[in-house]
């Protein structure tokens, strides 16, 4: 968050790009994970330098990502990426 943070400051976007700190969206096996919205974006697996490739090159310039994308939003739903593992139920015993 913090790499993030600084690095729409450094590409001027403090205007344009709002971020919001969150706890569990449900995805442990992709955490740590970014949601860009409007589009609906969910991002996987995010270090600091992939979280400040994502302002630089996802929002900047709107270069793919595609290998760190877990859902997308389409036809007014989100969609699982084939690449990422079902998650659990939650209060499924294991």
């Amino acid at each position: 968050m913090e790499a993030i943070r600084a690095e729409i400051t450094a590409c001027n976007l403090d205007r344009q790009i709002h971020t919001t700190r969150t706890r569990c969206n449900g995805r442990c096996q992709d955490a740590c994970l970014v949601i860009v919205y409007p589009e609906g974006t969910w991002f996987r697996g995010i270090t600091p330098s992939l979280g400040r490739k994502i302002v630089r090159d996802y929002l900047l310039r709107h270069y793919p990502m595609d290998k760190n994308i877990s859902y997308t939003y389409q036809n007014q739903r989100f969609v699982r990426s084939s690449s990422v593992p079902r998650g659990i139920t939650k209060g499924t015993a294991q």
